[in-house]
């Protein structure tokens, strides 16, 4: 029989959880017990001390696979916070919560509700064993591998979890880390996960109801797939970067999952226990802040040492010290404490690898992993196109990608970009095929419109020549990735990083205007950049741009620029039949109005 696991916030002084068995059809009461009725671990009765709440308050039942709620009182039953219709079955998923009767009575006296919320398991054998294991083994919702796994698994199960983990992985690496930072986001991401075969991965990450031995089963194979994967990519640096960087975003979809009362019990578990900012601080606050504080939501102070990385998102308040932090930004400190304690951890396995090395189990995956790793690192593969110059104005208006065209636009505009600009920009130039001489050509071209030639080589030469590896340390500098290149906070007169996370709505659909974009085309690009996801929405610009279709998020500047110039080399070479004339209806395709006289 299926199972309901009812985790009692309100009134405290009832049983703390509720386990309900569920025949299929079959509604159990939720309500206030009568006189000769005793709440105990197995009902949905409650003793409350004021009669708010029905006898008959409500039921819940279980048909084909799916949860319900039924509300038969007077007063109200809600989920999550939105009153249900009377006498209708409404579905409930695990971690809903659920409430009993009206937050409306004498504000000197306790809320007589009844509040909850909700484990949901399919009907499924040997339920009774597995719901104890879970208990005792996974007390937490979400695992943070603080400990390591001793219990027994069949070989082949772990292969084929791990390189399902892997792949889990691998996808999400095509996600810029500013992309996580929403509900919307964070779904869309798991509806991209859900269109491969990750199931077991994405049905426990949202949550789907399941037996408690799947759910068990799905629990081992989370567990155990990230310790191997942790000896597979502890053996150097970059490998171990990116194991942090994907299980950590893995962990914040995991978190917005979760409903304010688990995360609560999460950060407490974690030993996060910081205090919270009273009425007085977030009325100063708000004020200070001209209303960017909501008084009426619940703030962490946070030491600031322990949640730097909240800047990145622009939405924390800082003072003397303290980093005020929204319940469900939390996960940012979760984040920080697994980064560090995995990084310690994978480093202090790397020096007894050699107790495996002679497993060919475990070797066969730290090689299988080792070959199939793709960092967003861009090989060099245009070097040797020798971009001149007088190309690169037309490239740009072709082939650039927003953020280098908008470096461009400002550079022919002003004669001058600032440090951050010029390293961002003459990085991805270097690597589209600008070599040294010429890009001494072209920045001396621009800049000395403004200042004499000695003073660019007094100022300016030594950069150059520095981002091309000929001066200084030596260093083969890599164009900037799109993760890095997020990373950046330009100040008021800088133009790089990405315009898609750092420009609001207007100043992008004007951007998009002087670019001569349909108006619809602006919509349907602004539309996926208010979801918080500018990786996705530089594809949709690529796609707008040249009229295709793509479904993969742009990871990489150069690799828009191959890209483009890959559709537009095909399209040249197609458009022109057999007596050297130009096809020009195939232009109807582009979701732009004009383009350049070569496209």
């Amino acid at each position: 029989m299926a199972r309901a696991i009812l985790c009692c916030v309100k009134p405290e002084d009832n049983e703390e959880k509720r386990i309900l068995d569920l025949n299929p059809g079959d509604k159990v009461r939720l309500g206030r017990a009568h006189k000769n009725e005793l709440p105990r671990v197995e009902n949905g009765l409650f003793i409350l001390r004021r009669p708010f709440i029905s006898y008959n308050h409500a039921f819940i039942f279980h048909i084909d696979n799916e949860f319900y709620l039924e509300d038969l009182s007077t007063n109200g039953t809600y989920i999550n916070g939105k009153q249900i219709d009377k006498g209708q079955r409404t579905p409930i998923t695990t971690g809903d919560i659920v409430q009993l009767g009206k937050d409306k009575i004498d504000q000197h006296d306790n809320l007589p509700v009844v509040l909850f919320y909700i484990q949901l398991f399919l009907p499924g054998p040997e339920n009774e064993e597995y719901l104890l294991k879970l208990e005792n083994e996974y007390p937490s919702v979400i695992n943070t591998y603080s400990n390591y796994p001793t219990f027994p698994l069949n070989l082949q199960y772990l292969y084929d979890a791990t390189l399902k983990r892997f792949e889990l992985l691998q996808h999400l690496n095509k996600f810029g880390e500013v992309e996580f930072n929403g509900l919307s986001s964070v779904k869309h991401m798991v509806d991209e996960l859900s269109q491969h075969d990750l199931h077991t991965f994405c049905d426990l990450v949202t949550r789907k109801s399941m037996s408690c031995k799947d759910y068990y089963l799905a629990k081992i194979c989370d567990e155990a797939s990230h310790f191997i994967l942790r000896i597979a990519c502890c053996r150097n640096y970059p490998l171990r970067k990116w194991f942090i960087k994907q299980e950590t975003k893995l962990l914040f979809i995991k978190w917005f999952y979760l409903n304010d009362f688990e995360r609560k019990r999460l950060l407490y578990s974690e030993g996060l226990h910081y205090p919270k900012a009273d009425d007085l601080e977030k009325k100063v606050l708000a004020k200070k802040s001209e209303g960017f504080l909501d008084v009426d939501k619940s703030y962490f102070k946070v030491p600031f040492s322990e949640a730097s990385n909240l800047l990145r998102t622009k939405t924390a308040i800082i003072e003397n010290g303290i980093i005020f932090v929204k319940t469900d930004q939390m996960v940012l400190t979760i984040m920080v404490k697994l980064d560090t304690t995995m990084d310690i951890t994978m480093k202090h396995v790397k020096k007894r690898l050699h107790n495996i090395w002679d497993d060919k189990r475990i070797v066969s995956i730290i090689n299988y992993v080792e070959k199939n790793i793709h960092f967003d690192r861009y090989s060099f593969s245009q070097r040797d196109a020798n971009i001149l110059p007088g190309h690169i104005q037309k490239l740009s208006a072709e082939s650039f990608p927003l953020c280098m065209k908008l470096l461009q636009d400002q550079l022919a505009k002003d004669h001058h970009l600032r440090n951050g600009g010029r390293f961002q920009y003459s990085l991805f130039l270097k690597a589209i095929g600008l070599s040294l001489p010429n890009a001494m050509d072209f920045w001396r071209y621009h800049f000395t419109k403004k200042i004499p030639v000695s003073k660019f080589m007094k100022e300016y030469s030594y950069h150059i020549k520095h981002v091309y590896g000929v001066v200084g340390k030596m260093a083969d500098y890599p164009p900037q990735n799109c993760a890095e290149i997020m990373k950046a906070v330009p100040g008021p007169l800088d133009y790089h990083g990405c315009p898609f996370n750092i420009f609001d709505k207007n100043r992008m659909r004007n951007i998009l205007k002087r670019i001569d974009i349909k108006k619809t085309d602006i919509n349907n690009i602004l539309e996926v950049m208010e979801k918080g996801m500018p990786q996705m929405t530089c594809s949709k610009y690529f796609d707008t741009m040249h009229g295709t279709m793509s479904v993969k998020a742009i990871r990489h500047p150069n690799l828009y620029y191959e890209a483009s110039r890959k559709i537009r080399i095909e399209y040249e070479k197609s458009s022109r039949n057999q007596f050297g004339l130009s096809n020009l209806s195939t232009l109807e395709k582009c979701g732009c109005a004009s383009k350049s006289d070569a496209w």
